[in-house]
């Protein structure tokens, strides 16, 4: 069984189903994975990845679905969210004198096994292909934990860098001043059934969504199941025995 209900769409959005050369700022496109993207410039005051990732999460995609930074799992999916984000006024000059893109959804879990290892993607996807610049990640300083795209010097590219989460004041020289956003896919409802309990599992990068159930779809009343739900993995988890023989069950935001 596979039950959510998306958010209705709160504002306006463009989108185009078939990408161009280059992105316009805020406007989102369509991949072939079905999933929408947009380059986003942080706003206020001061950025860094932390608030880059706040407000990608504020977003809402174009087929009302979540948000969040771009996760990269493939060499065809780098090449078109760096085809898109390709140009000076998207990156910026760091101190050392290389170039910083718009961050990107990839971080460090725990620092156990500096600098490569223990990284993860924000939507809990697995974290298998990989992008470094040369001679990255190197964990700078002991504290760079967080992604952004990165060119050696002046140039641009589809590689990665190892950033930290300080933040700076938006605009200054050398700062990160884009994100790549995502759409997050609809989370699926997992049921497993054995001889008396019933579990369930779905995605932790659910934000927002809560296990409900009923007895009776005809009367609209369901109740939030939240005793017992853990987190094994990426995944939320529970498991009961059902009191009632007929039961329904959804993902409700």
């Amino acid at each position: 069984m596979k039950t959510a209900i998306l958010t209705s769409i709160a504002s306006c959005a463009l989108f185009a189903s078939v990408a161009e050369a280059q992105w316009t700022l805020g406007q989102w496109y369509q991949w072939t994975n079905g999933h929408y993207y947009s380059v986003q410039q942080i706003s206020g005051p001061t950025n860094g990845w932390l608030i880059a990732r706040s407000q990608a999460q504020g977003l809402i995609a174009p087929n009302g679905a979540s948000v969040d930074l771009a996760t990269i799992t493939s060499s065809a999916e780098d090449q078109f969210i760096f085809a898109g984000i390709d140009t000076p006024s998207y990156w910026s000059i760091d101190s050392a004198g290389n170039n910083e893109g718009p961050n990107l959804g990839g971080y460090q879990f725990d620092k156990l096994n500096e600098p490569a290892g223990n990284w993860a993607w924000v939507t809990g996807e697995p974290w298998s292909y990989t992008r470094w610049n040369p001679g990255e990640p190197n964990n700078s300083g002991e504290a760079e934990d967080y992604l952004t795209f990165f060119g050696t010097g002046s140039a641009r590219s589809g590689n990665w860098n190892d950033i930290g989460a300080s933040t700076t004041p938006v605009g200054s020289s050398g700062s990160i001043n884009y994100y790549v956003a995502e759409s997050v896919p609809e989370p699926s409802l997992n049921i497993m059934l054995d001889s008396t309990n019933l579990a369930f599992s779905w995605p932790t990068n659910a934000q927002g969504f809560t296990l409900e159930s009923s007895t009776n779809l005809l009367t609209g009343s369901w109740s939030a199941v939240t005793n017992g739900v853990v987190i094994m993995g990426t995944n939320y988890f529970v498991s009961f025995n059902p009191t009632q023989a007929q039961g329904f069950f959804r993902l409700k935001k």
